[in-house]
């Protein structure tokens, strides 16, 4: 991730990239370590401590599925979304599931189609 996230500042040039380039590991390493006491206060109580561990895990789902459905989207692909808002008018998982494995059938043909 590191190698990545400083090679998109390639172009960029160095006295305009270096705070940036500083900035983000330094956040991670300070998070890390403002949750690493978080968590060791709150052993104590184990309803706050799961509360933590909770937030956070539900914090990461969150990010990592915007980011998906963004370049989902991105990509002119909007089954992910259409899965996650038939959950919610109340589709059965099952239904939802079939609505994936359809997508994902259509998407194999497609791939199929175009490079064989």
């Amino acid at each position: 991730v590191g190698v990545a996230y400083g090679g998109s500042f390639a172009q960029v040039e160095l006295h305009r990239s270096l705070p940036a380039l500083i900035a983000a590991p330094l956040t991670i390493f300070v998070g890390s370590i403002v949750g690493y006491f978080a968590s060791t206060c709150l052993q104590r109580n184990p309803l706050l401590h799961i509360g933590l561990l909770s937030f956070g895990s539900s914090a990461l789902l969150y990010l990592v599925c915007e980011d998906l459905l963004i370049e989902a989207h991105q990509n002119g692909e909007m089954k992910v979304r259409e899965v996650l808002h038939s959950i919610k008018r109340g589709l059965t998982l099952e239904e939802s599931v079939k609505k994936i494995s359809d997508a994902v059938e259509e998407e194999d043909r497609w791939y199929e189609d175009v490079w064989f």
